[in-house]
């Protein structure tokens, strides 16, 4: 049973579990306690990558480009629940398209948790560096879309993704954000800043 389902935990935790079981991450997130250690735990992704993507408030979330989060809120503030597991679904299915991309870009070889030649993106930190990617795209104020991301993502193999380590997801986000969408906005910096 979930206490707080509105949660930004919570809601981050229900948008893993759905890119566990959907999407170009099916199978490979570790979402319960005994999933093999071979997956890529989801701690610091709930923490750190999905939590800011979700959270109902601020333009740098998804809930900013929602076309219902006007419905979310009832008159007293508080949460209209009918409406959670829909929210989930829009962040799960624009994960999903934003992923898709990234990994095409990056080729579908060695896309295997098992592949001695296993793709950088089936990393924790590379996971947390395009979730930090797709933050900074909203608040630039780009309209999400296949379309925008397969253009984008088409020059992902310039970043060299596997350089970077553990703490640095930020700092890879934000040069994936440089190379593929362009210069990030005055403004939109000093938000990510902050």
């Amino acid at each position: 049973m979930i206490v707080r389902p509105a949660s930004t935990t919570a809601l981050a935790k229900a948008v893993v579990k759905g890119l566990s079981q959907k999407g170009p991450y099916k199978g490979k997130l570790q979402t319960g306690y005994f999933d093999t250690i071979a997956k890529i735990p989801t701690t610091s992704i709930v923490s750190y990558g999905l939590k800011p993507l979700v959270k109902l408030d601020g333009n740098d979330s998804l809930y900013s480009t929602w076309a219902r989060k006007d419905e979310l809120r009832n008159r007293d503030g508080s949460v209209n629940m009918a409406l959670i597991d829909e929210y989930v679904a829009y962040c799960v299915e624009t994960i999903n398209e934003f992923l898709l991309q990234a990994m095409q870009a990056c080729g579908t070889e060695g896309w295997s948790l098992t592949s001695p030649n296993r793709s950088p993106l089936l990393s924790l930190t590379p996971v947390n560096g395009l979730i930090s990617c797709l933050r900074k795209v909203i608040s630039a104020g780009h309209v999400l879309s296949p379309e925008l991301h397969k253009e984008a993502m088409a020059r992902l193999k310039l970043v060299a993704i596997g350089e970077y380590k553990s703490s640095h997801w930020q700092k890879l986000g934000l040069e994936i954000f440089s190379v593929c969408y362009g210069p990030i906005p005055v403004q939109a910096a000093e938000r990510a800043a902050e």
